[in-house]
């Protein structure tokens, strides 16, 4: 994929001022090529900005550039950029100096802190990822809804475990489908924190209050490393 001058003319940006040199992408002749690119940094950051500097259809360059920049990462097997973990302000502000003023420095800050936030994450889940049961797939929008009222209601009940909230959520099931079911409600509570906390409807208030104590009533249950435990 090749990219000429965007709308304001600008295409021989100074990339090395961005700050992560591993999201540098080279001018070349007034066009620079994310398919070239052997850095799979540098052809995910030209796949993101390159595309959303084509400005036609308002704001659908920007979600495709979004969607499209993860796929050279996936290829080397790193972990997919995600944007719960990018500052809206900081990421309005990288693309109005990306669009305006053809510098790419803050938008590099504001993808590469976002990257370094949840690409953990990622790499804890595919370690321990596993093929869902029948069970888990026929449950799942009951589960979505199970965590998010279970989060919700922690704060307020500090002293109510996973295990008890879903076997009373799930009391319709019996048998070894009750039991994965509960393990899996166990295992996405055990994984859930301020910033992934949001798809599945919730807030991140309830999360940070939870993780720092912040709750009423005794014992208190507190998140460490993404797990609940009695302190």
């Amino acid at each position: 994929m090749e990219f000429g001058a965007g709308q304001n003319g600008h295409s021989d940006n100074d990339w090395n001022r961005y700050r992560s040199s591993i999201w540098v992408c080279q001018p070349d002749n007034r066009r620079w090529k994310a398919s070239t690119a052997k850095d799979p940094f540098e052809a995910s950051f030209a796949l993101l900005a390159g595309i959303a500097y084509l400005q036609p259809f308002i704001d659908g360059n920007k979600r495709t550039g979004r969607l499209l920049s993860n796929i050279p990462l996936l290829k080397a097997g790193l972990p997919p950029v995600s944007f719960i973990g990018v500052g809206r302000a900081a990421y309005g502000l990288g693309m109005t100096t990306w669009y305006e003023l053809a510098d790419t420095s803050y938008l590099g800050e504001a993808i590469a802190e976002g990257y370094a936030i949840t690409a953990p994450s990622y790499l804890v889940a595919t370690t321990t990822k596993r093929v869902p049961r029948s069970v888990e797939i026929r449950m799942r929008r009951r589960l979505d809804d199970a965590v998010a009222e279970y989060l919700s209601g922690a704060v307020d009940s500090p002293d109510l475990m996973p295990s008890d909230f879903a076997r009373d959520a799930f009391r319709d099931l019996e048998g070894e489908d009750l039991d994965v079911t509960v393990q899996s409600f166990a295992d996405v509570i055990a994984s859930i924190n301020e910033l992934n906390c949001v798809a599945y409807g919730v807030t991140p208030e309830p999360c940070r209050k939870i993780s720092h104590g912040e709750t009423r009533g005794r014992p208190h249950t507190r998140w460490t490393v993404g797990r609940l435990h009695k302190s």
